[in-house]
């Protein structure tokens, strides 16, 4: 509307679209813009890969490159940091010494810097003299092509690359040594269960080893029978050691029926030791399928 050009009117209307932050929280739940947005980005980015003369970045006429990269380390740090350090007590946004360097330092150089350089490139080559351009216009137009690559090709890697090295440094020793504690407590766990485990095998197996080993009395290799103690009904070997009694489990797994006892007579007749023997008789269990055949039998 005043007749500018269109990297003003751009700035002026980003400018107006962020002064509150309105448009951003407007348009924070959007995909739309951030879609668009990148699409555009990879475009120029894709497009100045593509126009970038790279072979006179390392082969021309003006300047060389080994002092074409101590000259854009310098613009980098030197074209906004001091700037903004000396006022920033003027601006309100910039509240300590860390945001100012932080705004200092990130102000890439891109699509304004290639407009421009194609404008003033566009105005030196009407200045002719005798039907051609001038020397002198055509020698800063060639200095202004390398100078200006150059620099766009230097805030490309250097303020694409801060933040993921920045971040990289930041967070990698931290993750190295969450890393290595946490190995070295899972080898400590490890070994704890490890040593647990054996110890728990081998407290089982003892346990287990333990039952066989209350066996009968022995002696000069032959099994001594126990012997009934009337008075309080354990049976002993012969030095008086308590025996565990023998419980003979039922040959068939069916389900436990009720429990019966026999007669006198059958006492008799079942005993081990034959008629007359004072042999304690053991119950015996019916199951609930097994019905006698005839009343003497148990």
């Amino acid at each position: 509307m005043i007749g500018s050009d269109d990297v003003l009117a751009c700035f002026i209307a980003g400018n107006v679209f962020t002064w509150d932050d309105w448009f951003r929280l407007e348009t924070k739940d959007d995909s739309l813009q951030p879609t668009i947005d990148m699409l555009l980005n990879v475009g120029i980015f894709m497009w100045f890969g593509a126009v970038c003369p790279w072979h006179l970045l390392a082969h021309n006429n003006v300047i060389p490159l080994y002092r074409l990269i101590p000259l854009g380390i310098l613009v980098l740090l030197l074209r906004r940091l001091p700037m903004i350090l000396a006022f920033q007590k003027g601006i309100h946004q910039v509240e300590d010494f860390r945001r100012a360097l932080f705004l200092g330092y990130f102000g890439p150089i891109g699509v304004s810097a290639i407009f421009y350089l194609y404008i003033s490139k566009e105005f030196l080559r009407e200045i002719e003299y005798d039907g051609h351009v001038r020397e002198d216009a055509a020698h800063l137009s060639e200095m202004m092509d390398v100078v200006v690559w150059f620099l766009v090709a230097c805030s490309i890697v250097g303020h694409g690359l801060s933040i993921p090295l920045g971040k990289l440094g930041f967070y990698l020793p931290r993750t190295i040594s969450t890393a290595l504690s946490s190995d070295r407590l899972s080898f400590a766990q490890s070994s704890a269960r490890d040593t647990d485990g054996e110890d728990r095998d081998q407290d089982t197996a003892n346990d287990f080893a333990s039952v066989f080993r209350r066996r009968r009395p022995v002696e000069n290799g032959v099994p001594n029978a126990p012997t009934a103690n009337s008075s309080s009904g354990n049976l002993s070997g012969p030095q008086g050691d308590r025996i565990r009694p023998q419980i003979s489990a039922p040959s068939n797994p069916r389900a436990i029926g009720r429990v019966v006892t026999a007669s006198s007579a059958n006492i008799a007749q079942l005993s081990p030791d034959g008629p007359g023997s004072t042999e304690r008789f053991q119950r015996s269990i019916r199951f609930g399928d097994e019905e006698p055949k005839s009343s003497t039998s148990a």
